[in-house]
């Protein structure tokens, strides 16, 4: 018959209890309480050992509070073992603490709290009842020009707190805490761009600081008001400079550029007319504007050039001459750019009619009485029967409107005035666009004539 043996594991628990008093310092000659958890049936074995580790036996051995009349100023740690009704033991618990003479303990101050500016060191100020034989640790160190004396100087960084450790020649250490708040200062104004001819208001108001002062300053611009506070008149682009001081006297700087809106030019589409194997000057920049300042003529350049023939720059003058193919007429279209002064462009296209030798529009005429060339003369316009004109001037309203021009109109040829809504006043110099529909089932020419009185 087989035998079996069951073997049953207690585990012993012991720990200790929550005390009033933390038990970590103890006044010499003060009784004070330890105490563990209790439990129902465990006896408890209490010692302390001292510096030199010998044990010393305390007398309780049912109770799970022992106390004991600390007479000897050291560091020690008391003890404690379970037992339990079976006889198993517990872990051994200890609790280290210190017995300390009232009379040679140390108190230490770290100082106020305190807030400084940025600018300035500062040095700690704290205080301890005896310095004789004192050591000393402040941490964090970082921005301490000296850690281990009682008042280092602090360079300031960002708001810290600091600990003081403070140990006397018996080992006795205590601790004191400070938190030095740095007060942050910044200058803020952002970049802005504004109409020539205008003023703006620069923007300061987003900087930080302890009862900040303003003061704004210009070498190249003009501020107009307000150089003191958070939001200055200016009505001229330049660098402008923001200062701010706050209440510890520290200061921070901006800077702030003022620049005018900038346009791109305008480039407008142009119309010509030549004849049948006859190159043909064209001012195309003439129509074209830049706002607000001016156009690079020397930036224009060809952007795509004619099918059906070619074109070369006149740089003497920024014109551009279309050349046909021989034997070439109808429409034909090029692409050109222009540039101003910062170097933003704009393209436009050219758009040329290359007619029969019998058929031609001219750029220009005189309508100054003289009898030559006093009205907009087309060659060949005869043959169309049917076509309408319609000319307007360049903020397209129209001046004049016909059926059968050429034809039927009187007088045949327009003369220079506007006409249009009941009038016959004359226009004045300038250049005018037309719309030309020949009524022959191709697209409408559309080209500019100028008027010299």
């Amino acid at each position: 018959m087989k035998k079996y043996f069951k073997i049953v594991f207690v585990i012993i628990l012991c720990y200790w209890a929550q005390t009033a008093l933390g038990q970590d310092t103890i006044p010499l000659n003060t009784s004070y309480s330890f105490e563990v958890n209790f439990v129902e049936g465990y006896t408890y074995f209490w010692w302390f050992t001292n510096e030199k580790v010998e044990s010393t036996p305390l007398f309780s051995t049912t109770n799970s509070t022992e106390e004991y009349l600390w007479d000897t100023p050291g560091d020690f740690q008391i003890q404690c073992q379970a037992k339990d009704k079976n006889g198993c033991l517990s872990e051994v618990i200890s609790k280290a603490f210190v017995v300390v003479d009232v009379d040679q303990q140390i108190f230490v101050s770290a100082g106020r709290d305190t807030t400084i500016g940025t600018c300035l060191p500062y040095r700690l100020q704290a205080t301890v009842s005896d310095s004789a034989g004192i050591t000393y640790l402040w941490e964090p160190a970082d921005q301490l020009d000296d850690p281990t004396i009682l008042n280092p100087m602090f360079t300031p960084g960002s708001t810290t707190t600091f600990v003081l450790t403070v140990t006397s020649p018996k080992g006795i250490s205590v601790q004191d805490s400070v938190t030095i708040s740095v007060s942050e200062i910044v200058a803020e104004a952002g970049d802005i761009v504004m109409e020539k001819g205008t003023a703006a208001m620069l923007d300061g108001t987003a900087s930080l600081g302890k009862d900040i002062q303003f003061l704004w300053t210009t070498s190249d611009g003009n501020i107009v008001s307000d150089d003191t506070g958070g939001n200055p008149v200016v009505n001229s682009a330049g660098t402008y400079y923001l200062e701010v001081t706050d209440s510890y006297g520290c200061v921070a700087t901006d800077s702030v550029s003022v620049s005018w809106v900038i346009y791109a030019p305008v480039a407008t589409d142009d119309y010509d007319t030549t004849t049948l194997q006859t190159e043909v000057t064209i001012p195309v920049l003439t129509n074209d504007y830049n706002p607000g300042g001016d156009l690079d003529p020397s930036s224009l350049s060809i952007q795509q050039y004619p099918v059906n023939g070619s074109v070369y720059i006149n740089y003497e003058d920024y014109t551009v001459t279309y050349v046909p193919e021989s034997g070439f007429t109808g429409s034909d279209v090029f692409e050109y750019r222009v540039c101003n002064l910062y170097e933003l462009c704009d393209n436009a296209h050219v758009y040329v009619l290359v007619t029969h030798l019998d058929f031609f529009i001219p750029q220009a005429f005189t309508p100054n009485g003289d009898g030559v060339n006093d009205s907009f003369e087309i060659i060949g316009i005869e043959t169309y029967e049917g076509n309408s004109l319609t000319v307007i001037n360049r903020w397209g309203k129209k001046v004049y409107e016909a059926q059968n021009y050429g034809i039927s109109t009187t007088p045949k040829f327009w003369d220079g005035k506007w006409t249009t809504g009941g009038g016959n006043e004359d226009l004045p110099t300038g250049t005018y666009f037309y719309v030309l529909d020949l009524r022959n089932g191709q697209k409408p020419i559309a080209g500019s004539v100028y008027i010299d009185r």
